[in-house]
């Protein structure tokens, strides 16, 4: 409505990016729009024009190793010792980071009860995948990834640096492109816990596979 024109909305390297929120949830989505909202027309007012006539796009198929979820009896044993390790450590009055740190593994393996609940009473609920859909896009000057899931920004900012780099050209992350694949992890969420790498449906192998994938067709096709 401000600028006129079609705007294009991607949700990018979108796995381990949140924001510190307060009050009720539905005027916190209003505000945090707000702000979104008033920083697009910010920075457009100061865009430039390129005269770039470049339209490219390549789309292939990735192999990536799918996870292996444990079984329920085996999910359920660690869940509940983490639960006995995380009542001795509140009884010995361990500091307050391995706590939180026993907390957050707990977390995880409740989750990994709840998956591997689902995969025993729902066989064919989370099947393996072995392949994800990988896009490469240049729009004038502009380079798209497209990523079938919910990549963590690590690898999103990493892409950034290279094609700037290497192409000197910007690049935006478009996530949950052509599929979805859930959570895109990085080797380090695999052993720090929480939700995202509890549910990851493919192994940490596969968004550094994607990722380099990208890179490959961008150096050989990007003008």
């Amino acid at each position: 409505d401000a600028l006129g024109g079609v705007a294009l909305f991607t949700q990018g390297a979108c796995g381990d990016v949140t924001v510190h929120r307060s009050g009720d949830p539905y005027l916190e989505v209003e505000r945090l729009g707000r702000i979104l909202g008033a920083e697009v027309i910010k920075t457009a007012e100061t865009a430039a024009s390129s005269d770039l006539k470049v339209l490219y796009s390549r789309l292939e198929d990735v192999e990536v190793e799918p996870r292996v979820f444990p079984q329920r009896n085996e999910a359920e044993r660690r869940r509940d010792d983490l639960k006995s390790q995380l009542a001795d450590a509140k009884q010995r009055e361990t500091n307050a980071a391995a706590i939180l740190r026993l907390e957050k593994e707990l977390d995880s393996a409740e989750w990994g009860v709840r998956i591997a609940t689902l995969t025993q009473e729902r066989p064919g609920a989370l099947p393996p995948v072995n392949r994800a859909p990988v896009q490469v896009m240049q729009i004038g000057p502009l380079v798209l990834v497209g990523i079938p899931g919910e990549l963590f920004v690590e690898y999103g900012l990493e892409m950034k640096q290279r094609v700037h780099q290497s192409k000197d050209r910007p690049l935006m992350v478009v996530g949950l492109a052509n599929d979805y694949l859930g959570y895109l992890v990085t080797p380090r969420a695999v052993h720090t816990g929480g939700y995202e790498q509890a549910t990851a449906r493919l192994q940490a192998s596969a968004p550094r596979a994607m990722t380099e994938a990208a890179m490959q067709w961008v150096e050989e096709c990007i003008h």
